[in-house]
């Protein structure tokens, strides 16, 4: 929708009259340019996305580690949180997974999700910090 405003905007101020085509024309000419370029674009990064997605999965997902301190950390944020809010910061804040994934997954809406993650940073800051 923004791209195509853009295009209107340009070609208001780059049409010129002696070519001799009319702004109609000059403009549809510009809008499907625009739309066939974003279509191309958005099927490129698809492609890349399709042929990479292993790749990007693999490096994009935080190890986990079974070293002491991580599983002391655990503990306690067993300890100090909700059981949601337990699964929704370690899935989104140690896991790397999206919220679109979580609220996916786990039947939450987003806002929900936000709320929660805000909790949990807010409960664990404090027992942290004190």
């Amino acid at each position: 929708m923004q791209e195509g405003r853009l295009t209107i905007y340009n070609a208001v101020y780059a049409f010129d009259s002696s070519y001799g085509r009319s702004f109609r024309n000059y403009l549809s000419e510009h809008l499907n340019y625009t739309y066939l370029n974003y279509l191309s674009k958005k099927i490129r990064r698809q492609d890349i996305f399709d042929e990479h997605v292993d790749y990007i999965y693999e490096f994009n997902q935080t190890k986990q580690t079974n070293e002491g301190y991580y599983q002391f950390l655990k503990k306690e944020m067993e300890k100090i949180l909700t059981k949601r809010e337990y699964i929704v910061y370690t899935l989104r804040e140690v896991q790397n997974y999206s919220v679109d994934y979580v609220s996916e997954h786990y039947y939450l809406p987003k806002k929900t999700i936000y709320n929660t993650l805000y909790r949990a940073k807010q409960k664990l800051h404090k027992h942290f910090n004190n």
